[in-house]
């Protein structure tokens, strides 16, 4: 019976200890591949493209999404190997430019905490010839950037066949 017990303890310490507080490294999360005068763009960009990658979770997910302002959309379930096209509707379009820029410049806040739960984002954004990239978790994802993940997590899991 006292192993039981301390094999519970030994469980609840190691769910516990998932989301634990840390003093981060110095390195930016947000790797901006233009000056700042180019977020002039992001207001309303002529053409664009997102590469988005959302892994992690309880689950382990890792999932990609390309998608380009022609409304191409490209999703893979990496885990499976496993690709999928479809084409987004103009509302949808119109949503992503909305999204564009409320989070332009794409920055993600510092994190206080590291869970081995939070999915992980990774954006590779290109509006009208200039890149932008960025890395976000649930846990350090800024209020600007949320409603972007958000959508593209949305688009990604309803491009997949049910």
């Amino acid at each position: 019976m006292k192993t039981v017990s301390k094999m519970f303890q030994l469980a609840v310490l190691i769910l516990l200890s998932a989301c634990v507080p840390v003093t981060p490294a110095p390195t930016p999360l947000l790797t901006p591949l233009a000056t700042p005068a180019a977020n002039l763009f992001c207001a309303q960009p002529k053409s664009w493209k997102i590469d988005f990658q959302r892994t992690g979770g309880f689950a382990g997910w890792s999932q990609a999404l390309s998608i380009s302002s022609n409304g191409e959309i490209l999703a893979t379930d990496l885990r499976r190997d496993q690709k999928y096209t479809a084409i987004a509707s103009s509302q949808t379009l119109q949503s992503l430019i909305g999204k564009l820029a409320e989070a332009c410049p794409f920055e993600a806040v510092r994190p206080q905490s590291v869970c081995a739960d939070c999915f992980e984002y990774t954006l590779s954004i290109e509006m009208d010839g200039v890149q932008y990239s960025v890395k976000a978790t649930d846990a350090d994802m800024s209020e600007n950037l949320r409603p972007l993940i958000e959508e593209l997590t949305a688009i990604t899991q309803t491009t997949f066949p049910k």
